[in-house]
């Protein structure tokens, strides 16, 4: 019977972990990397974007009825979700600044409205 030289056993088996190592270490660098783009992307759909749109023209005012009846107003090519108050207030034809906010799962809301000078 052969015997095996310490040395040379300790190599044999530290490869074998080696190889063994390598391949867990790709998986679990692919998983992360996975998680972490998912992670990003699921940021950026629901990151609020917020604009402010200087001495602009109200096209048109709205309401929809769903459960609740809901206001909208359109300026600039955008519909923007708005309270009664500032519903009531606001004229079609009127220049205004207007500071709103919107996101890729929500739809545009009013934040501030002033007439403008």
């Amino acid at each position: 019977m052969v015997e095996l030289k310490a040395e040379t056993s300790e190599v044999i088996i530290a490869t074998r972990n080696t190889n063994v190592s390598i391949k867990k270490l790709l998986k679990y660098t692919s998983v992360s990397i996975g998680c972490l783009c998912i992670f990003i992307f699921i940021g950026f759909w629901t990151l609020v974007h917020e604009e402010k749109l200087t001495n602009v023209e109200v096209l048109e005012k709205f309401t929809e009825k769903k459960v609740n009846t809901e206001y909208f107003i359109k300026i600039d090519g955008v519909k923007l979700s708005t309270n009664s108050n500032a519903w009531e207030l606001v004229e079609v034809g009127e220049v205004y600044n207007v500071e709103y906010k919107w996101s890729h799962s929500q739809s545009a809301e009013m934040e501030h409205i002033e007439k403008a000078d």
